[in-house]
């Protein structure tokens, strides 16, 4: 009503070059305040659609498993050759990388994970490489969507509940698609919460009109066995949507999704590249315990000898990192010299005696 009343003075009075200035600053405060009020209802929406479907943003995974391991654990990865080419954005001849080991290269069988957690309160090494990767990607300008699973929580493993996931961490940096979420609210609201092919299906459209995006997702192999290939297949169709999307999956090896992978992936083992990591923490583990006799004033040809005997772990490790941390977490209980070499000289062999 206002603008009309100052259109009419204008029609019915002389009007100036103040008049004309005045009102296209009228008229650009107006248009401002108009975005400005649609643009906070928009992020209204998202925020009342976001704590309706809860989805996981695996930002405190990423924190905690980032912050563990060796600060120079992982380098090797950001150097080998077959990495760079997969990270190069103009590289589109490979668009997943498939990261895998044996047991106790990093990705475990469910008892030994469950031993080690409630040992160290830490994943195992692959997944905290995964995220040093996260990590890594991020400080070089990258885009990632990640997500961390995990046996013990099967729903946050259910493909739907991982594309919704995904679909959020995209809408976190894309304010712009927030209308577009909330109009398929409006009419798919079904489909959006229960249906894995559609929420699939629509973290490809969006990611079609966004940069340069990396998706990341470890545990592949701790989803449910009628949920492996299917989740596999669906990132790979997601990854080939878009002209700028690729994919970093992390898990032991598996028939399911080795099926799926081996023709559209480019592997790395942990265990043919981790002996640096695996000796920097025997290496850290042999620095507390002598650090520890020392305090027992223990002589220097004793310590030099206990370290000297650590090099028998790094020989029979083998690119079984959690191999070497059953192992000298046990070393760092004894408290004699002779305890030491005795259990380094019967050391067992391979994970399972271990």
């Amino acid at each position: 009503m206002q603008r009309m009343t100052t259109h009419r003075a204008l029609m019915l009075e002389k009007v100036t070059i103040a008049n004309i200035t005045q009102d296209i600053a009228d008229r650009e405060r107006a248009y401002k305040e108009y975005e400005k009020q649609h643009e906070f209802q928009d992020l209204q929406n998202y925020r009342l659609l976001r704590g309706e479907l809860s989805p996981s943003l695996y930002d405190d995974e990423l924190q905690q498993f980032a912050g563990s391991g060796p600060a120079k654990s992982g380098t090797w990865l950001f150097e080998n050759g077959d990495f760079k080419k997969w990270a190069d954005v103009n590289n589109k001849t490979r668009l997943c990388l498939w990261l895998q080991g044996i047991p106790g290269a990093g990705k475990l069988d469910l008892s030994w994970m469950l031993c080690l957690e409630k040992a160290n309160n830490q994943r195992p090494g692959k997944t905290v490489l995964t995220a040093k990767t996260i990590r890594y990607l991020q400080s070089q300008g990258q885009t990632l969507l990640f997500a961390f699973l995990s046996y013990r929580d099967e729903r946050k493993s259910k493909p739907v509940k991982i594309f919704q996931s995904l679909v959020f961490q995209l809408l976190e940096e894309q304010s712009m698609l927030h209308p577009l979420l909330h109009d398929i609210y409006l009419t798919n609201y079904r489909k959006l919460i229960s249906n894995p092919d559609f929420v699939g299906d629509l973290l490809g459209k969006l990611l079609q009109t966004s940069g340069p995006t990396i998706i990341v997702i470890d545990g592949v192999d701790e989803a449910a066995e009628s949920d492996k290939s299917y989740l596999v297949r669906s990132l790979l169709r997601v990854t080939k949507s878009g002209p700028n999307v690729k994919l970093f999956v992390s898990s032991r090896m598996d028939s399911a999704i080795s099926k799926e992978l081996m023709r559209s992936s480019t592997e790395l083992h942990v265990e043919d590249h981790n002996e640096g990591d695996i000796h920097e923490l025997i290496d850290m583990e042999r620095d507390d315990l002598l650090s520890k006799f020392r305090k027992w004033d223990a002589d220097e040809a004793t310590c030099d000898r206990v370290g000297r005997a650590f090099q028998l772990l790094k020989e029979k490790s083998d690119g079984m990192i959690l191999y070497a941390k059953l192992m000298a977490r046990l070393l760092q209980g004894l408290d004699n010299e002779d305890d030491i070499r005795r259990e380094l000289d019967t050391l067992p062999e391979g994970l399972g005696q271990a």
